[in-house]
């Protein structure tokens, strides 16, 4: 403890230690609890747009294997060649185009080619899905070949 003079009394006065806080001890703890915030802030949402874009991929490659899957089971493509369109042109249900909406296809078919020599009886299958993100255009690609069934390749 120390002791200071009193000026209206001619002898000293003791004085007790301050229990509370002062007003720049209030002010530094705001500052600092408001950074932290921010960034938690901050974290959130970059954690959001992780989701949203983990989300679409999923979309992408649930769209993708539901392609692949409608080719294999209508038996060997005879037709080469390349065709694209949207899903939400077959899709009846609201709910669904709400979720299909921004999501395009594109599918080729071309024989197969393995180095220089080409196989007829075999054929290479591209479907790729595109959507975009923000100003950013991305794409999915899934490739996989197909042989004509009791002939060799």
């Amino acid at each position: 403890m120390t002791n200071t003079w009193s000026p209206v009394s001619d002898r000293r006065v003791e004085r007790v230690p301050s229990k509370g806080f002062t007003l720049l001890e209030v002010l530094i703890s705001l500052l600092i609890i408001s950074t932290v915030l921010v960034g938690l802030v901050g974290l959130e949402n970059q954690n959001i747009r992780a989701i949203d874009v983990s989300r679409r991929m999923t979309m992408a490659a649930m769209l993708a294997r539901n392609m692949m899957t409608q080719i294999e089971l209508a038996g060997f493509p005879e037709d080469l060649g390349e065709e694209e369109g949207d899903f939400l042109e077959e899709e009846t249900d609201e709910d669904a185009k709400v979720s299909l909406a921004g999501f395009r296809w594109k599918r080729s078919i071309e024989a197969a080619r393995f180095g220089v020599t080409t196989y007829e009886h075999a054929r290479k299958v591209k479907v790729t899905i595109i959507w975009n993100e923000g100003k950013r255009e991305r794409h999915l690609d899934v490739v996989t070949y197909l042989a004509r069934r009791g002939e060799e390749t």
